[in-house]
């Protein structure tokens, strides 16, 4: 082989190198960079879940439609139809009045009164932000692809929140973070290792907090909360932003605040593609709650 064609052979080979190493950081900016899912929000968090029961019970609706179609005993004349509301009934077919509360909305504070338990059962979607959820959300910068936020969600939440009429006199919530999931599973991994497993994350109220109200279903009051987290059998005091709202079959709960993780003894994980990430992490959680 001649030195040209020597030559020749290693100009292509390092033009396909770098054709590679351009394809490869192509692909982890477009996996990595602002597909990241949004924020906690209680108005996006009510409209997801007033779809997913849209899609549970209007099927049903459906299938009822086309069995009175094709009921063979319909349009029989000699059966008598009703056709207006019970005369019995004074509310029945009466356009003033009240509107119909869906079960489980509470509507005075005689309603809220008592406790209320962390519901689990929708279905949890941590890119779309459904369901129940705590998690976190720490700011990166990664080799190639630049800044970026990493959020992981756990579905794993147990907890209770009481109240005393308007006042909530209580709130103990528990989530495991061996189940934080992200959009890596290397990182899940390696955060998985850093905390080890049985890690927790734990907040208590620790002042009361007085609703002026209770507001109407699907309406977002703005609460703070004053408590105490525990991370890693750590406690420190913090300050939660909170979202509220009376849900169409209970309630809901957004709140975020932020922690330097070195004041709870976490020492952020690395990897060779991570070229720094913050100490700073927002913890968030949506949670939906039932009456217990």
């Amino acid at each position: 082989m001649s030195a040209a064609t020597g030559s020749r052979r290693r100009r292509w080979v390092l033009i396909a190198a770098i054709l590679v190493a351009a394809a490869v950081a192509g692909g982890l900016f477009w996996f990595f960079s602002g597909d990241e899912p949004d924020e906690v929000d209680a108005e996006r968090a009510l409209q997801q879940d007033q779809d997913s029961l849209s899609e549970v019970f209007t099927p049903d609706l459906e299938r009822s439609d086309d069995t009175a179609a094709d009921d063979p005993d319909d349009g029989n004349d000699d059966e008598p139809t009703e056709t207006g509301p019970d005369v019995d009934d004074p509310e029945d077919g009466d356009p003033d009045g009240p509107d119909e509360v869906p079960t489980g909305a509470p509507q005075t504070a005689e309603d809220l009164d008592g406790t209320w338990v962390v519901d689990t059962s929708r279905e949890f979607d941590r890119e779309t932000g459904r369901g129940t959820f705590i998690g976190y959300r720490i700011a990166e910068e990664l080799q190639g692809v630049g800044a970026t936020t990493a959020v992981g969600r756990s579905p794993s939440v147990e907890g209770e929140v009481v109240f005393a009429g308007l006042i909530v006199s209580s709130v103990v919530v528990e989530g495991d973070l061996t189940d934080l999931e992200s959009d890596d599973g290397r990182r899940d991994a390696r955060v998985r290792s850093q905390l080890g497993p049985d890690a927790s994350a734990t907040f208590e109220l620790s002042r009361p907090i007085e609703l002026p109200e209770v507001p109407p279903v699907s309406e977002v009051i703005e609460l703070t909360a004053i408590g105490e987290l525990t991370l890693l059998d750590v406690t420190r005091e913090v300050e939660v932003a909170l979202q509220a709202a009376v849900t169409e079959t209970g309630l809901l709960i957004t709140g975020s605040t932020l922690v330097a993780l070195s004041d709870y003894d976490v020492e952020v994980p690395s990897a060779p593609i991570v070229l720094s990430a913050s100490d700073d992490a927002t913890l968030e959680w949506q949670l939906f709650l039932v009456k217990g």
